[in-house]
């Protein structure tokens, strides 16, 4: 891990150093000194890690040198960064009388800083000069402790093999009382008999000749292989068998080996002394023969890399006629993909709740003679213990386990109390396994991975403010070559690596199919937060706020924030907490701990935090992200909630999130935080705030309220933000939207229009070349009006071909806008139509129209009562909604051909058109190919 620190500090210091060069020449010796010293300690640490993955343990002096060298590597960050913000602030004062007499005192203040922070980076030095002597030895001299108290490499070789042996799966050790495996079993052995089929030549072609399963820590991957090794039909349809245990460290030989003396068997030991003594390139050619000749089924367990598979794969034939199949299970999609070319992966299911609960009870030891009361005790203690570790059967199992051994309601009620860390003990091979899968991420994704531990279990992550933090926080470091653009996509580019990996799941994807919504299994998280705080990387004791709305303070044996600022845990440079510990926050001794980020998520009120947010603006002058979740709603104090002015004193942030608080005003010290990237005024009252943010010259996504005030009487200034990636409830009353035609790098859009409207359409200014999303609300138009339309704009540059996305609402469009944008929008994939978007009754698709078209939801046309589809029309729908659409009579004939179509949502509609839709009903033939949703009916 402390590699991984040094290097991404490195690679940010020097994109930093690189950028601020300026204001860093009269101290750049002291700057380049010390990163030379940080990248002579690169090498050592790449040993001491590489050390502790082969043997997850180094001596206690060397895990002080570690540390050491990591905190040198986060000082010298903020004290870089702290020196060159305070110059470029002083910098930007503008010129006159009043500020020359400014000018004279800044000389002298500039004077003090420089010295103070040369002062500062020759301490910094001066540590990293008393780890010298030790990273410039080598591997061989890192020492681990045996169990005896003594060191060498002799006793972590046997705990190494130890380890090994307590992971290696047999295939004649079968599970017990397994549950939930049917439909994954009965889905396998179907693929697995299927044997071919003939291609356009009458050539016969095998369709799935390696077959991957592919899941995250017990998702019970071992056992379904294991199910399908046995199965009869398997048994029947084979003649020869192989179970190999390939692992993470594998000898490519000892696993061939083992799958020809399989394949072989009965074999004597002549047989197997010719098998020992054959050549390296011998043996995949011997199995390939075998394999080629017999009908063999071979499963190779825990493939973990795709160099792996390829060591093995010269064994396998991979021609047409050949009968055989390989069974692999494996962690890693990319593995999957790579053996099997994409065209087949069963990934296990979680179990349901039912079949948890089947499973618990068949490990578990509920008792015989106990009394109705007990049983139902029991029964409560041990559903709220599964809801924690439900879907994972090994969890379960481990779970079970030690409930089998209590016998009394107490016993059980102290598991309950303890079950995370009675699990963590109980059964280290979930710790070991998830640990093997952190030391096989590269360097780059484990701060990335260890930073989810910031959110409460089973939260759903929303991926785009996730990708945001990482790179406010520094996390994310673009390769070389790489424009500042597509950072974000850097960033989404390691999350979907960690689900490649099978250590993060994805909830939710959106149209184009990026991952929108994701969530971390709670035996990975939990995990991850104990991995994280040992490592000071973070601390979060959230779960309990969020579950129980209390307070830590007052509730003995919970985790509050006075253990957080301990000695040992002092300092920790990220938090994730609830509001209720504010208090907490700012009395313990504050100022001295570098938090970078500060989370709060929140399950309830408090009315009187506002008291405590200048204070904690005080404190923490070095924060990068600064965020407010609210699961319900934060009330920031009584009366008029006006932001503290002390925000403008962290000029570090990055990342600033009020959404959901109860902010309704502003100071104009905003316009100092000149390093913001993203910052969300999503607030739920009116937002009053200073015309200032066209200073924030950094920023790349700004989000304001639905209602906002900008003070003075200038219209809203933003066209200086030439970075500007996403503008949110922008609304022309008061702001000029020939503005926009400066934004140039704009890839969302959402526009409220309330004044001349057909003139901003229009207008030839803008031109949006790199807009992918586009919402578009007009407001102001009087209902009463007889009609109330808008003529549909003619200006195609208001429309470019590269919207990905596109909403309207309350547009009142006289045309059809299907027949108006079918054409012109090759690339659209999500179209969205919301009240009033459409006044006419009569709608048209066209063959060919919306080519990329996934997603199509029409909801609140109150006129709309036909709709034409032409067959070829909409060609890659997936997903159609009707929402309250009432007048709309029937399913277009069409429909039935856009056999793409897999879901179906139809909400808040007549019972008659229902009917339709229902089986046996007239349009029911147009959907029998899709998922069809119905609720809400009218």
């Amino acid at each position: 891990m402390a590699e991984a620190v040094v290097s991404f500090v490195i690679a940010s210091l020097g994109d930093f150093i690189r950028d601020e060069v300026k204001f860093l020449h009269e101290v750049n010796h002291q700057v380049d000194n010390a990163r030379l010293e940080l990248d002579r300690m690169h090498s050592f640490l790449k040993d001491a890690d590489a050390f502790y993955e082969s043997h997850h343990q180094v001596d206690e002096r060397t895990r002080n040198w570690v540390e050491g060298i990591k905190e040198a590597a986060y000082d010298l960050a903020d004290v870089i960064e702290t020196f060159v913000l305070k110059v470029a602030l002083r910098s930007r004062r503008p010129l006159g009388l009043k500020n020359g007499l400014r000018s004279l005192r800044s000389i002298f203040t500039k004077g003090v800083e420089l010295h103070k922070v040369r002062s500062q980076i020759e301490e910094i030095m001066t540590r990293m000069s008393n780890v010298k002597p030790t990273y410039g030895m080598n591997t061989d001299q890192l020492r681990v402790h045996s169990d005896d108290g003594g060191s060498g490499w002799g006793s972590s070789s046997f705990n190494e093999r130890q380890r090994m042996m307590m992971r290696r799966t047999y295939s004649h050790v079968m599970e017990r009382d397994t549950v939930g495996f049917e439909d994954s079993v009965e889905d396998l052995v179907a693929v697995l008999l299927e044997e071919s089929t003939s291609n356009n030549n009458n050539k016969v072609v095998d369709i799935h000749r390696v077959v991957p399963i592919c899941g995250m820590v017990g998702s019970g991957k071992t056992t379904l292989a294991k199910m399908i090794y046995h199965h009869k039909r398997m048994r029947r349809h084979f003649k020869s068998f192989a179970w190999a245990y390939v692992s993470q460290k594998y000898q490519t030989r000892d696993v061939l080996e083992g799958i020809l003396i399989a394949l072989a068997w009965p074999i004597q030991s002549d047989e197997r002394k010719k098998i020992a003594e054959m050549k390296d390139e011998e043996l995949p050619k011997k199995i390939y023969d075998v394999v080629k000749e017999k009908k063999c089924l071979v499963i190779l367990d825990d493939v973990w890399t795709i160099e792996a598979w390829n060591s093995l794969k010269a064994a396998f034939p991979n021609e047409d006629d050949v009968k055989s199949k390989i069974l692999i299970t494996t962690r890693s999609k990319d593995v999957a993909f790579e053996a099997n070319g994409k065209r087949y992966l069963h990934q296990p299911p979680p179990l349901n709740q039912e079949k948890s609960w089947e499973l618990l009870k068949k490990k578990a030891n509920f008792g015989d003679d106990l009394t109705d009361v007990e049983v139902q005790r029991k029964t409560e203690l041990a559903r709220e213990m599964l809801d924690r570790y439900a879907g994972s059967p090994l969890a379960i199992t481990v779970l079970g386990g030690i409930l089998s051994r209590k016998q009394t309601v107490e016993e059980w009620e102290e598991v309950h109390k303890n079950t995370r860390e009675l699990i963590s003990n109980e059964q280290g091979v979930i710790k070991q396994m998830v640990g093997l899968s952190y030391d096989d991420l590269p360097h780059y994704l484990r701060p990335c991975f260890l930073h989810l531990a910031h959110f409460p279990e089973d939260f759903e992550i929303r991926v785009k403010e996730l990708c945001r933090i990482w790179i406010a926080e520094g996390l994310v470091i673009q390769g070389r070559g790489s424009s500042n653009d597509d950072i974000e996509d850097v960033a989404h580019g390691y999350l979907s690596e960690l689900v490649q990996r099978c250590m993060v799941q994805v909830e939710t994807s959106g149209t184009t199919g990026r991952i929108k919504t994701c969530r971390v299994p709670v035996c990975m998280r939990d995990w991850c937060l104990k991995k994280a705080e040992e490592e000071n990387f973070l601390y979060s004791n959230i779960d309990f706020h969020i579950k129980h709305g209390g307070s830590a303070s007052s509730s003995p044996g919970v985790p509050g924030l006075d253990q957080a600022y301990s000695s040992n845990i002092g300092k920790v440079r990220r938090l994730s907490t609830s509001t209720m510990q504010l208090p907490q926050l700012i009395t313990c001794d504050a100022r001295s701990y570098p938090l970078r980020s500060l989370i709060f998520f929140d399950s309830q009120r408090r009315s009187d935090s506002g008291q405590f947010l200048k204070p904690l603006f005080n404190c923490f002058h070095l924060l990068r992200v600064l965020k407010f979740e609210s699961q319900g709603r934060i009330s920031v104090s009584e009366g008029k909630v006006k932001l503290p002015k002390e925000i403008g004193k962290l000029v570090h942030l990055r990342f600033l999130s009020l959404k959901d608080s109860q902010v309704q005003e502003l100071p104009s010290s905003i316009c100092n935080l000149v390093c913001l990237q993203t910052l969300d005024l999503r607030t739920t009252w009116v937002l009053e705030f200073p015309n200032v943010l066209w200073k924030l010259s950094e920023l790349r996504h700004l989000y304001l309220p639905v209602a906002y005030k900008v003070r003075g009487t200038r219209k809203l200034r933003l066209n200086d933000l030439s970075k500007l990636q996403s503008l949110v409830n922008v609304s022309t009353k008061d702001f000029d939207v020939d503005a926009l035609a400066e934004l140039t790098n704009l890839s969302k859009l959402k526009i409220n229009l309330e004044r001349n409207v057909e003139e901003v359409f229009t207008s030839t200014s803008i031109t949006f070349s790199h807009l992918q999303s586009l919402y578009m609300v007009i407001t102001g138009i009087k209902l009463d009006e007889d009609p109330p339309l808008v003529k549909f704009p003619e200006n195609r540059l208001f429309f470019p071909t590269s919207l990905r996305k596109l909403t309207f609402a309350q547009t009142f469009f006289r045309a059809d806008p299907m027949a108006m944008l079918e054409r012109r929008l090759p690339n659209l994939r999500s179209l969205r139509l919301y009240e009033n978007a459409y006044m006419g009754d009569q709608m048209s698709c066209s063959r060919g129209g919306f080519p990329q078209l996934r997603s199509l939801c029409i909801s609140g046309l109150h006129n709309w009562k036909e709709w034409r589809l032409e067959e070829g029309a909409l060609p890659c729908l997936s997903e159609l909604k009707l929402i309250y659409v009432f007048k709309l009579t029937e399913i277009p004939d069409g429909l039935r051909n856009v056999t793409t179509l897999r879901k179906c949502v139809i909400q808040w509609m007549p019972k008659e058109f229902i009917e339709r839709v229902l089986t046996e009903g007239e349009d029911f033939h147009k959907l029998q190919h899709a998922s069809v949703e119905i609720s809400d009916m009218l």
